[in-house]
């Protein structure tokens, strides 16, 4: 049985910059998408996909625009995208960008979604779709997605480039006129989110001619298989806000506690060792990378007393946090 897809926090950046401008209530867009607002200083979490849709649904509602996921794609742009844009676009050629980012935007950015490359009488047919049945913001995540999909295709095509035929599924696009204006092209009804053009496009050079070290593609998404892993990184998103509880963790996996349970002992682990391996290496990356103090980690991990978090660390490696980073500090001189 397949997962929870997962994608990272990073990606709802552009949103809070739209919420800000507008005037909105960022407070109440989170609350409703039942998202932790602290969750925008931590662009490296991972959250589950459909609390992203939830999101981009509830800030358009709020700001009353149906066509926002199109005005966020294009003011957003390469720089939305984060380390996968800046890979794609270092390719050589349209075509390697393509191939290389169909690959890395699964592995790396968001789950259980299959993104293809065609080609036939001479077109090219790019899609994207999302594999698990999520509805709620479902087209105005697709509306995201080929506008990002047209805007990664012009930076190699230029910028008056406009594709051959751009599909959508399901009917009754909401804001049609102002997002076809916002992308310059008609978009029509197909199976999955399209995007087509002459396939000799792919021979197109990149903007870039020397491809560099693209930092922050080498953290990869738990599988879609990975039950014990994908648990991990929702207790990781808890504690942003609180203790992680196995009720409000089975519920994001659209599972009853009773099944989570069963199915962490099949695994070969349990909710409580799950939470424990989180807090070890959330605690060793605090100490390890951020400026916070020992005071300000113990309470970030749900420790109501520091001394607990303490005596848990020194349980765990052997000695006490602020003698560990020392020792690590010492290393790295």
């Amino acid at each position: 049985m397949k997962q929870t897809a997962l994608t990272r926090a990073s990606t709802i950046g552009p949103i809070l910059d739209f919420l800000k401008c507008d005037g909105a209530s960022i407070e109440r867009v989170f609350r409703a998408a039942e998202l932790p607002l602290r969750l925008t200083e931590k662009p490296d979490i991972l959250i589950p996909l459909r609390d992203q849709f939830r999101l981009i649904e509830c800030a358009a509602r709020e700001l009353g625009d149906d066509a926002l996921p199109a005005r966020l794609a294009v003011a957003a742009g390469i720089t939305g995208l984060g380390a996968y844009g800046r890979e794609f676009v270092a390719a050589n050629s349209l075509g390697d960008a393509i191939n290389r980012g169909n690959s890395i935007y699964t592995s790396t950015l968001q789950s259980a979604t299959c993104m293809t490359l065609t080609v036939r009488d001479e077109m090219a047919h790019w899609t994207y779709q999302v594999l698990e049945p999520i509805y709620v913001g479902r087209q105005k995540n697709e509306i995201l997605a080929i506008g990002y999909m047209i805007q990664l295709l012009r930076r190699f095509a230029g910028p008056d480039w406009t594709p051959v035929r751009t599909q959508l599924p399901g009917s009754g696009l909401l804001g049609r006129a102002a997002v076809e204006a916002l992308f310059r092209c008609e978009i029509s009804h197909g199976d999955v989110v399209s995007v087509t053009f002459p396939a000799d496009l792919l021979e197109c050079r990149g903007p870039i001619q020397s491809r560099p070290e693209v930092p922050g593609l080498h953290s990869t998404l738990p599988s879609e298989d990975d039950l014990a892993g994908c648990v991990q990184e929702l207790i990781r998103l808890s504690l942003i806000d609180g203790a992680p509880q196995r009720s409000r963790i089975a519920r994001r996996l659209d599972m009853s506690v009773r099944t989570l349970q069963r199915r962490l002992q099949e695994s070969g682990t349990n909710f409580a060792e799950l939470l424990r391996l989180s807090k070890e290496r959330l605690a060793v990356d605090m100490l390890d990378t951020r400026g916070q103090s020992v005071l300000e980690i113990a309470y970030e991990l749900g420790y109501s007393d520091p001394a607990h978090f303490t005596r848990a660390f020194t349980n765990w490696y052997g000695e006490a946090p602020r003698s560990w980073r020392r020792k690590r500090s010492a290393k790295a001189q």
